[in-house]
């Protein structure tokens, strides 16, 4: 029970790293998208 408990925390933590991995990208990505933007006007 305890080792089940701890593979679903294991589990849980890294999908929510990697959710906020991809919330870094995606911001990282529309700054940039910004910058090209506003070289181009």
């Amino acid at each position: 029970m305890e080792k089940a408990l701890e593979k679903r925390k294991i589990k849980w933590n890294l999908v929510s790293f990697i959710d906020y991995v991809l919330k870094l990208i995606n911001t990282e990505t529309q700054f940039q998208l910004i910058k090209i933007k506003r070289g181009l006007i």
